[in-house]
């Protein structure tokens, strides 16, 4: 009678210390996993249009062009757009600094835009998400990552990343 008594404990123990802790991590992974998976499906298809894109240029929805890659700078709505990305995905920009130059591949003029970001080291690829999908083109030129862990155990990202945007003149 003692020993299925010692053995009920004994599981239940078990369950609290060790399986119950370990499933509610199990979930909340899954539940990331899921979301990756979504944004990957999403990122795929935008590729897929792209290519389609590419290979087919006269099917081009121009509307949409002119709002990725438009007629003026509008460095103003760049500066909104950034500040935007960074505070939907926790980050901050400490500095930002703009520059212009000619791009003769895309006929097109290119405002650079450099600026030096700090934010939680897990929300890295959903800022960079949000950088991809914004409706006014933003090209990754550089990406400069240092991470550091915080005395609370937290770790952070630092990023230093020059991006430009296109507009035609």
């Amino acid at each position: 009678m003692n020993i299925r008594i010692i053995l009920v404990i004994l599981t239940v123990c078990i369950y609290g210390f060790a399986l119950k802790p370990w499933w509610g991590e199990y979930k909340t992974q899954q539940q990331t996993i899921t979301q990756n998976q979504d944004q990957i499906t999403a990122l795929q298809s935008k590729l897929k249009d792209l290519k389609e894109l590419e290979n087919n240029p006269e099917d081009a929805d121009w509307e949409s062009l002119l709002q990725k890659i438009p007629v003026y700078k509008e460095q103003e709505q760049v500066i909104r757009d950034i500040k935007r990305i960074s505070e939907s995905s926790g980050f901050t920009f400490k500095s930002l600094s703009f520059g212009t130059a000619t791009d003769t591949k895309a006929k097109a003029e290119r405002l650079t835009v450099s600026l030096a970001t700090k934010g939680p080291y897990d929300k890295l690829f959903y800022f960079l998400s949000l950088i991809q999908q914004n409706p006014r083109y933003l090209g990754v030129k550089d990406l400069k990552l240092t991470s550091q862990t915080q005395d609370d155990g937290e770790r952070r990202a630092h990023l230093n990343l020059s991006l430009f945007v296109l507009y035609q003149q």
